[in-house]
């Protein structure tokens, strides 16, 4: 995340939301969460770790 800087009322001076992705689940095995590789950050660009999946563009382009 790099350097992290706070405001005068201890606010974070800029903000640090992601937008995480689970990526590559399959079945319910809950030791594939363990090591954080399934979780991708897509957003913002500057801290994201892979691309943004859409699970449905298949669906949406067989019409």
């Amino acid at each position: 995340m790099g350097d992290v800087r706070f405001g005068v009322k201890g606010e974070w001076s800029e903000p640090r939301v992601l937008q995480v992705q689970f990526q590559g689940i399959s079945g319910h095995e809950v030791g594939q969460f363990r090591n954080g590789s399934r979780q991708i950050v897509v957003s913002p660009p500057e801290s994201s770790s892979g691309e943004f999946v859409f699970p449905y563009a298949e669906t949406l382009t067989a019409e």
